[in-house]
């Protein structure tokens, strides 16, 4: 039995192709701008630059929080994964007890719930994380990957100024936070923090304040994913 080919209307194939691309453009829009990751010397100025860049852009800020969301996901105080926090394992017990409660948290534990609030922060887009290594845990397509650094002596006189000490009360301090989190990415990751291959850009702030380093990163951000700005602009009209 032969069937009768019958030709739709332009105006139905029209239609049809319009609701395709219509549907198509909904679907990009919805993609989530990629994050940024700051990864910072201690008493650079990278927590400030951060709170600057991510207010500047309108996306969540995850330093602190990101801590607390991590406690919050495995169901166990804050405090216990702050003491595993960008630390060496050598400077912290391995295995941590809750007196009377039968609960523990491990170096390991810590890894895998970080690595898992990581990337559902990346998934849900607009977020600025700081520290962490998150620059290992997310692709390049993923994120804008930064350092902040700046000479040891401003560094230290940074500290200094904001713990109300002298230079030579906050040196120590310094030194050890940074072998803290040189190991603590050694160890985890099996990288070298200071290595330039792991950003995209390294801002040093002993030449840019945070508001100069913010300008700076928020032109990179523009320039390294103009689409998902285009994106953020068409939404807002």
């Amino acid at each position: 039995m032969m069937h009768t080919f019958i030709p739709q209307s332009v105006e139905a194939i029209v239609d049809r192709q319009i609701r395709r691309w219509n549907a198509q453009r909904t679907r990009a829009l919805t993609v989530p701008p990629p994050a940024i990751t700051i990864s910072r010397q201690y008493g650079a100025g990278g927590g400030a630059v951060a709170a600057l860049l991510a207010a500047r852009l309108n996306f969540a800020l995850w330093d602190g929080a990101l801590v607390e969301a991590i406690a919050g996901h495995a169901r166990a105080p804050t405090r216990l994964f702050a003491s595993l926090d960008e630390h060496r394992r050598s400077a912290m017990a391995e295995f941590i007890g809750i007196f009377g409660a039968g609960r523990h948290v491990t170096a390991s534990d810590y890894l895998r719930e970080l690595t898992r609030t990581v990337r559902a922060l990346a998934d849900e887009g607009r977020a600025v994380i700081v520290g962490r290594g998150a620059q290992y845990l997310l692709e390049p397509s993923e994120a804008l990957r930064v350092r902040i650094v700046a000479p040891l002596e401003q560094r230290i006189a940074n500290v200094a100024k904001r713990a109300g000490a002298t230079p030579t009360e906050t040196r120590l301090e310094v030194l050890s936070v940074d072998a803290d989190r040189v190991d603590f990415i050694r160890e985890h990751y099996g990288r070298d923090v200071d290595s330039a291959g792991a950003y995209d850009i390294v801002v040093n702030t002993a030449s840019l304040d945070a508001s100069g380093a913010t300008d700076l990163l928020e032109t990179a951000y523009r320039g390294r994913f103009p689409e998902a700005m285009q994106r953020r602009t068409a939404l807002v009209r």
